[in-house]
């Protein structure tokens, strides 16, 4: 088989970056490219080439999200080995490649409400703690690429200003409920000194802590 041959079988990292990306449909358009370029041979070598092409390419979703972004789809990958019908002429390759693409799209999408929930927890209960991309990300088992892209598209903000607006709204609840100095909330709340907390909440509220602290009491 000469090497283009074999790029076009084995080669699926484009396609695994834009679904990753989040992307299904540029997916869907270079997965199309690729079967398109397969269907023109004919007979068994079709066939051949279209059971080579589809256990590649489930192969490579699958560890191309567990080596890079340590998300394991086993049970996805393990139900489409079993339910491929290369030998059915009757299926088109585009169809079940599409089919192979989806049920990575949708494993993905659960798993990312998964893993949003379990960081926003142990965020919560860490506040006062150094948290870092890297610790969350290794708390719930992804990668910090992961956990940093999940961040961006589910909840509008970076995981740095999540933290940073968690933080000052449990800084304002201790403001009004509590009688702790403005240096001990500003280390409850997980800020470097009472100064840097001074200055991120007068941005964040226009006020300064001590003066939202005699305006709500």
């Amino acid at each position: 088989m000469d090497p283009q041959k074999i790029e076009l079988l084995f080669n699926h990292k484009e396609i695994c970056e834009k679904l990753f990306s989040g992307d299904l449909q540029a997916s869907f358009h270079l997965l199309e490219e690729k079967t398109n370029q397969i269907t023109n041979h004919s007979g068994e070598e079709a066939d051949t080439y279209k059971g080579i092409f589809l256990c590649s390419l489930n192969h490579c979703l699958y560890h191309y999200f567990l080596f890079l972004h340590n998300c394991s789809f086993c049970q996805c990958c393990y139900d489409n080995f079993r339910s491929f019908r290369w030998n059915d002429p009757s299926i088109e390759l585009l169809e079940e490649a599409r089919q192979l693409l989806l049920s990575y799209y949708q494993c993905m999408a659960k798993d990312c409400n998964h893993h949003i929930a379990e960081a926003c927890q142990f965020i919560q209960n860490h506040l006062a703690e150094k948290l870092s991309l890297d610790r969350v990300a290794a708390q719930i088992y992804v990668s910090r690429c992961y956990l940093c892209q999940l961040f961006k598209e589910n909840m509008q903000e970076s995981f740095s200003e999540y933290i940073t607006r968690k933080r000052l709204e449990q800084a304002q609840i201790l403001l009004k409920t509590s009688r702790f100095s403005i240096d001990e909330i500003a280390e409850q709340c997980g800020f470097s000194s009472s100064g840097y907390f001074s200055t991120v909440f007068r941005k964040y509220y226009g006020q300064s802590p001590r003066a939202y602290r005699k305006a709500v009491q």
